[in-house]
């Protein structure tokens, strides 16, 4: 079960949400159902720092086919 970034197109608030099958997503904040699942970006945390994972497998794609994967 993967977890997706959206955004509402209602009140604007950005949230994660774990995706279960087909099922409707809803904004946590006014309920809206008018949300666009944003691209997400792979990265991890080491010695307390963001690192992108350019040049590196990010665990769902092999970077080098990966449009999704980039630095931030």
């Amino acid at each position: 079960m993967p977890i997706y970034e959206y955004n509402c197109r209602h009140c604007q608030r950005h949230f994660d949400e774990l995706v279960r099958g087909e099922e409707k997503i809803h904004c946590p904040d006014c309920g809206g159902d008018q949300v666009d699942r944003k691209m997400s970006v792979c990265g991890f945390v080491s010695s307390s720092k963001f690192t992108g994972s350019v040049g590196s497998s990010c665990g769902g794609c092999a970077a080098h086919s990966c449009s999704g994967c980039s630095s931030k």
